[in-house]
Order: C-alpha cells, then structure tokens, then sequence
C-alpha cells in the first residue's frame, strides 16, 4: 500500500483535490471547504524531500483545476473570435501554463525554505498552507485583470454563512488563509493522532472560535440603522443574448423593450432605476436621441437612472463607464478602472477580436467617483469590478454607503460555474466592506445582499425583467476596511517568523 501510495499518490491525490474542489464550488457540497486539499497536502508533505516529486504533484493538481475550471474558455473566445479555433485553444493552453509557472514557482520557494530549516516537522505543514493560500493571492495581485485565474479557496465556503463572516476581518483573503490551515490541521489529526493529540482541541477551539464569530455577527450584532427611509431602487435586466446587434433588423423591437421596461420600473415609484452594464452599447453623446427619449419618459417622476455605455476616451478607444442621470441630465460618471486582460485592454501588445468592440481598446478610470442621490452615496462596481477586492473598500473609503455592480455574463450563460460568480464574489464584497450591494447583470444573478453577506434577493431570468428593492444605508466599518493594511503585515509575518525560529543554523567558523 506504501507503495502504491509513493508511486501512483503523487498523480492520484492531487486530481482528488483538483475534482473535489471544483465539485465544491460548482455545488456547494456543506464542510467540503475543510477537506478537499487534504489529499494534495499528504503528497506535498510525504515527498517534501524531492522537488521533482512537489512539482509534478503541484502541476497535477493546479494543471487539472485549471483545465476543468477554464473549461468554458474555449466555447465563448471561439464566439468573440468568430470561430478562430486555433487562436481560442492557444489562449486556453496559455491561461493554464500561466497558472502553472506562478504555483509552481511558489512550490519551488516552498522547498527552499524547508531545505533551509532545521526542525522540518514543525515547519514545514504550517508554511506549506501558507504556500497554497499564496498561489492565489498572487494570482489575484499579478493578474487583476484575468480574473477567471483567480480561484479563491475562500470559495470552498462561501454559501456557509457564519464563515463568509470572517471576510470582515481579513476579506477573502482571510477566509483562504483559514481553510488553508484548517485542511493542515484536519491532516495532521488524520496523520499523527496517536502522536499529537494537542492538534485537536487546537483545531476544535480555532473552529468553534470562528462559528461563534459568524453567529454572533450575523444574528446577534444587529444592523445600525439610520432613521431614513431608504433608497427604492428598481434593477431593470433587459437580458439580451450576447449575439444581439442593434441592427436595423433589431432596434425597433428592442427600443420598445427597454421603454416598456423603463414604464414598469416608473410606476413602482422609485427613486432610482439601475440598468446594466453597457444597456446602451454605443458611445455616449449629448445629443443621443435614444436616452433622450428615456429622460423625457422619467422627467415627470423626478426619477434618476444609473446605465451603462461606453465614452469616447480617443480616436480608437473607449472608457466602460456607468453614467448617472439625475434631474434629466448627466450628473455623474464612472469608469472603470480595472479593465479584463485581452478583451477590453492589450496584455503584452495582444488582445482577442471581441465581435462587438472590433476596432476598440479600453482605457482604464483613474479616479472614483460617487454618486450623491439624496442622502445616500453610491458607488458603481462595473463587470469584474465585483472579483476585486480592493475596488469595492476603496469605494467604500471613498465615502460610498452602498455599492452597485452591473455587469453583462451572456457570454457565459451556459457555463453553470461562471453564471454565478458575480453574485457571489458581491457577497464577499458586501461582507468586507459591510456595504449592502444591489447586483444587475444581463442574463446572470441579479438582486440584492445586506452589509452582512445575506441574500435578500437572488434571480436570474432569460428574458426582460424588472426588481424593486428599498434599501437602506449602513453607517460602521468592518476591521477589514479599517486596518486592511495591518492585515497585509500579518500575513506576511507569519512565514518569515516561522523560518527564523526553525532555520538550520550556520557552523561556527
């Protein structure tokens, strides 16, 4: 069995963690989180003395996570391409080498460090969960605008609701961190038992610590309101396939869609009307005939609307922007800032022939600005904006009491993984910042998510539809959002001082 274990582990168990993870993902399966990499861990640490053997396991392991997690990739570039199959594989085999060469270089420095300390045993599980919750934090800092490279182990349990808590402290980051040391804890129960019986009740009182947390937060630390009487927001999803052009053909049977929509959300009396992202897929101009017609249709309810469209930034490029029109005119504008690699902006001077922007490269925002509607100020997250951490506690920091993100998943309406992960990496968002979010997004989930995580509201539909939500402001800070730079040191600390107090030392000269 050892044997079997040393020759045919080494590919066996890093494809169970591979599969298992995905699996978890995909279908929420309960405690799963605390399990899935214990296979990968036993190879990682049983064959810590030879790299060869750690990298071929790593490879196994992130090569098959990537491969099936990516497994959407081919079928929608060959769609923006126009059916270049060639260049839509070349881009899929690059997404999974690129993920290859930034864990494996991880896994390389890893071995380094245990062959650089002297009591191996007590150094070498602890900093190889740092080592894996590294591989994505890397992942997410060197390639924030890849974003399907960013696979959070945060997202092993982010339908448990007490945990999602912890994303207060320490933002999904924090979660990762923990379930990277849970699953090490967990196997050095499972390996050494009879050894290290303390693991245990260390293991339990860590686990127990943070339930508790996420109860008390979540049902016992009650929302501060503010007396106001909310903002009624209505989320208009037109829901058009991805392959739609406003052509001749089209424009009329479209046009009286989104009037006949703009009437509903009217007469539910809001006080703002949120679209999604590029609703108006065109350039902006003042002279626009159709969000004339818009504005002349709201003007009597004294109705602000938040839509997006693109704005001339040059000759041959675009800002993806989120326009705020209030009293009948452009009150504000948003644009985004962290753009996707390949599709809205060059990454090494090469990018995909998108079918609707050919011609076109984005530009990035530089600043935030909120929208002021009343008494509330709102930021606008757009499209992958909602996978950055960072863009939603900057708006946050900005002064934003609540936080809008529309975008457009109708290119990713078949894939059952990606559908979803706006909504969910919005939970996360809301949890970090304890900002509650409204979601809008063309053909994916739409609703709405309290300060605290929870779903008030989650849909998706295939055709026009239309929400209303009252929502109200939020007037504290989680610790994340005020001491997120402490937590950056923490976490850095923590291997450095592991490694000082297990390094081998030099022999006296």
């Amino acid at each position: 069995m050892t044997a079997f274990f040393n020759r045919s582990g080494i590919f066996l168990f890093p494809a169970i963690s591979s599969i298992a993870f995905y699996l978890t993902i995909l279908y929420e399966i309960p405690v799963a989180g605390f399990l899935f990499l214990i296979p990968l861990i036993y190879t990682l640490s049983e064959n810590s003395a030879s790299l060869r053997r750690l990298l071929t396991a790593n490879t196994v392991y992130t090569g098959l996570l990537y491969l099936i997690i990516l497994g959407w990739a081919p079928g929608v570039m060959e769609a923006y391409t126009g059916g270049n199959t060639a260049l839509t594989y070349l881009c899929y085999a690059a997404f999974v080498l690129i993920a290859l060469v930034i864990s494996n270089l991880l896994i390389w420095l890893y071995y380094l460090a245990v062959k650089g300390a002297r009591r191996t045993g007590s150094f070498s599980l602890p900093l190889l969960a740092f080592t894996l919750f590294l591989q994505e934090a890397a992942m997410s800092t060197l390639l924030p605008g890849m974003p399907w490279l960013t696979l959070h182990l945060a997202y092993s349990v982010i339908h448990q609701d007490y945990v999602l808590q912890w994303a207060s402290i320490g933002g999904v980051y924090f979660i990762s961190f923990c379930i990277a040391n849970f699953n090490v804890l967990l196997f050095i129960i499972f390996r050494y038992v009879h050894k290290r019986l303390v693991t245990v009740p260390l293991y339990l009182v860590f686990l127990v610590a943070g339930l508790l947390f996420g109860y008390y937060r979540l049902e016992k630390g009650n929302d501060p309101g503010t007396g106001d009487h909310g903002l009624k927001i209505a989320v208009i999803t037109e829901n058009v396939p991805a392959t739609t052009r406003w052509d001749a053909a089209s424009v009329n049977s479209l046009v009286d869609t989104y009037f006949s929509l703009c009437r509903q959300a009217l007469a539910t009396q809001p006080d703002l009307v949120v679209w999604t992202e590029s609703a108006v897929p065109w350039t902006y101009s003042g002279e626009d005939d159709f969000l004339d017609s818009l504005i002349r249709i709201s003007r009597p309810y004294k109705v602000s609307h938040i839509i997006g469209m693109n704005t001339a930034a040059g000759p041959e490029s675009v800002y993806n922007s989120a326009y705020f029109i209030r009293d009948g005119k452009v009150a504000g504008r948003q644009d985004k800032i962290y753009l996707l690699s390949f599709a809205e902006k060059p990454l090494f001077s090469f990018s995909l022939p998108f079918l609707q922007t050919e011609g076109f490269s984005a530009e990035n925002g530089e600043d935030i600005h909120l929208f002021s509607l009343q008494d509330h100020r709102i930021g606008a997250l757009i499209c992958n904006e909602s996978n950055v951490s960072g863009a939603a506690l900057d708006m946050a920091d900005a002064g934003a009491d609540l936080l809008i993100n529309i975008s457009n998943d109708s290119w990713f309406s078949n894939s059952g993984l990606l559908i979803n992960m706006h909504f969910k990496n919005a939970r996360l968002r809301a949890v970090e910042s304890g900002r509650p979010v409204i979601v809008n997004s063309n053909q994916g989930y739409c609703g709405y998510i309290s300060g605290k995580g929870q779903v008030q509201d989650s849909h998706r539909h295939t055709s026009a539809h239309l929400a209303t939500y009252s929502v109200h402001k939020k007037i504290y800070n989680t610790f994340y959002l005020d001491n997120k730079k402490l937590l950056i040191l923490l976490l850095t600390l923590h291997p450095v001082t592991l490694y000082l107090l297990t390094r081998k030392k030099r022999p006296n000269s």
